[in-house]
């Protein structure tokens, strides 16, 4: 599950590099727009898998999670993102994950799964 996150992280900090070059020109709501589609779709790819990871992994995808959103608002390294998180409206990722799992849950409850999902769960 290491290497999971190692390439996962390694693949995120490639494009905020990437986005970082060209922040200038990009107003906040377009960073926020690149953010979500280069970055947390990638975190969020397979999360469910993550759900029983140990905090300790999962900080290395919040520490990515974290320089997005320094990346955004240009917040200094040393200051806390928790502020900015809420204002882009991102949950943090063990956040995320839970959210992940409750919703495929509630589908699976309200019957709105495809059926080869539906077989698994009866």
């Amino acid at each position: 599950m290491t290497k999971f996150i190692q390439e996962k992280c390694s693949s995120c900090y490639f494009h905020l590099r990437n986005i970082g070059r060209i922040k200038r020109s990009l107003s906040v709501n377009m960073r926020i727009k690149l953010v979500h589609n280069m970055i947390l779709s990638k975190i969020d790819y397979c999360n469910g898998l993550l759900a029983l990871t140990p905090k300790t992994h999962l900080k290395r995808l919040q520490k990515v999670q974290n320089a997005a959103v320094r990346l955004i608002y240009d917040v200094p390294k040393k200051s806390s993102t928790s502020k900015y998180l809420k204002e882009a409206h991102f949950l943090r990722i063990d956040e995320r994950i839970s959210y992940k799992l409750c919703s495929i849950m509630f589908n699976v409850i309200s019957g709105n799964i495809p059926s080869y999902m539906s077989d698994s769960f009866e």
